[in-house]
């Protein structure tokens, strides 16, 4: 929960102008920033609780305001700051609603990600993130990505989606979408082939993404990661052994591969098998 004498450090640097000036003021959002800034740290010691929780209301309205702004820029950076402080602003749920249908896809995204973290509502957000993950924009795939990944079971509809995404041509925006399915959990048993095979992807962080993502994943990734413990390729093999031992005992089926991992030719290979073993059967 946002206490009342944090939720300004929840909100985006360049918003903060937004919080103290208006209008023709807005030319000089640096040196309100800097403001607000020292007004958050002062009132901390010499403002109450009830002062600050009025400060919020002004400012959450003032970011609602901000949705309507005719500069794409202010009005995502006003959904983001909505979606950072959360539960607090409940408020602002039905103008969140109407910039699911801004013009920027930008805007889009971060309105559906605050929809999510102040009133985990994904009916509405997924279908407008899941559209952002065909943007034209790599920034933009990759934030709704991440924003799926946040959601975890709940983003269920949204695998298809994600599968395709595993083919970006951007790195981070596999690496979100391998996570973001992780997170799914046994909902996105489809696309365990597809993360079996980003075990080979040629960035490393992705291949780790995946290899999480299929230890969440969980018993279903088993038959296939016992496949991939025995690849010629020694990091596939890591991973998938890794990935077996976070599933834990339900991967049982993997002794035998894992006893055979024990006589492997690389030590880091022989020294996941043994851990995997030990976490398999205590």
């Amino acid at each position: 929960m946002i206490m009342p004498k944090e939720w300004l450090r929840k909100i985006p640097a360049p918003v903060f102008a937004l919080l103290m000036v208006g209008g023709s003021n807005r030319a000089q959002p640096c040196q309100a920033a800097e403001q607000n800034l020292a007004y958050t740290s002062a009132s901390a010691h010499s403002h109450s609780d009830w002062d600050e929780e009025q400060r919020l209301r002004r400012s959450v309205s003032t970011l609602i305001d901000a949705l309507s702004d005719k500069d794409a820029k202010v009005r995502q950076q006003a959904a983001e700051g909505l979606g950072n402080l959360g539960s607090r602003c409940k408020a602002a749920l039905p103008a969140l609603a109407n910039a699911l249908d801004d013009r920027d896809v930008s805007v889009r995204i971060q309105a559906a990600a605050a929809l999510w973290e102040i009133d985990r509502q994904s009916k509405l957000a997924i279908p407008v993130l899941v559209r952002s993950l065909e943007s034209k924009v790599a920034a933009n795939r990759l934030t709704a990505a991440s924003a799926l990944a946040g959601m975890g079971p709940e983003a269920r509809e949204a695998v298809p989606a994600l599968m395709e995404s595993m083919r970006d041509y951007n790195w981070t925006v596999r690496f979100f979408s391998a996570n973001a399915l992780g997170n799914i959990g046994s909902g996105a048993k489809a696309s365990i082939p597809h993360l079996v095979k980003a075990l080979k992807d040629e960035e490393g962080f992705v291949a780790l993404s995946a290899a999480g993502a299929l230890g969440r994943i969980g018993v279903d990734a088993v038959p296939l990661l016992i496949g991939a413990a025995t690849d010629r390729d020694r990091r596939t093999r890591l991973l998938a052994i890794q990935a077996l031992s976070e599933i834990g005992p339900k991967a049982d089926a993997a002794i035998p591969t894992l006893a055979q991992a024990l006589q492997d030719e690389d030590v880091a290979v022989r020294q996941g098998a043994e851990a995997a073993l030990k976490r398999i059967q205590p």
